[in-house]
C-alpha cells in the first residue's frame, strides 16, 4: 500500500468483530514497531500484548471505563522504558523523550496494522500508575497508551480535518 493511501485508510475503530487478531498478525505488527525511530537508537519502549479478558477489562475500567474497548481482541500497552534512556543519556528530560519513543512506536504500530487490514484506536486517558500493576511489569516505566486491535467491523467513518492552514505557521 502507498504511503498515502495507507494515511487516508487509519481511523479510530471503535468496533470490532469477532474475528480473532492471529499471532503471526500480531508479530508482523511487532516487528514493524521494531523499526520506529528513537532518540540514541535506544528503543526506549516496552510494549505488552494483551488478549486475556479479564486484564483487557481492568485496562479499560481504568480506561474511564470506555466499554467499547472490550470489541477489541488485542490490547497493546505501551510504555516507555526510562531505565533503558538512561543507559545512555542523562538530560533530565528522560520521561519527556522516552514518552515519545513510546508514541513514535505507538504511531508506527498503528500504520502497520492498518496495512495488514486492522483497525486500532489509540487511548490515552488512564488512571496515572495503574497499568504496569495490571500489565505486571516491573522497572522504571510510564504509561503511554493502549491501542485497541482488531477487525473492523464496518467502514471507516466520513472525518473532516482543520487542515495544515489553521495549524501550521510558516517562518
Amino acid at each position: 500500500m502507498e504511503f498515502k493511501q495507507l494515511i487516508n485508510e487509519r481511523f479510530s475503530e471503535r468496533r470490532s468483530t469477532n474475528e480473532p487478531v492471529t499471532n503471526e498478525e500480531i508479530t508482523e505488527i511487532l516487528e514493524m514497531t521494531d523499526l520506529a525511530p528513537s532518540a540514541g537508537n535506544l528503543q526506549s519502549f516496552r510494549v505488552v500484548v494483551v488478549r486475556d479478558e479479564k486484564v483487557r477489562r481492568k485496562l479499560m475500567e481504568a480506561s474511564a471505563n470506555q466499554d467499547w474497548m472490550m470489541e477489541a481482541p488485542v490490547f497493546l500497552v505501551f510504555f516507555a522504558d526510562l531505565d533503558q534512556f538512561r543507559s545512555r543519556f542523562s538530560t533530565g528530560h528522560e520521561e519527556t523523550i522516552a514518552l515519545q519513543d513510546a508514541s513514535i512506536a505507538m504511531a508506527y504500530a498503528q500504520l502497520a496494522a492498518t496495512e495488514i487490514g486492522l483497525g486500532t484506536c489509540w487511548v490515552g486517558t488512564f488512571a496515572r500508575g495503574v497499568a504496569q500493576d495490571i500489565c505486571k511489569l516491573s522497572g522504571n516505566l510510564r504509561f503511554a497508551g493502549i491501542l485497541t486491535l482488531g477487525h473492523p467491523k464496518g467502514r471507516k467513518p466520513a472525518r473532516s480535518r482543520r487542515g495544515h492552514d489553521d495549524w501550521a505557521s510558516w517562518i
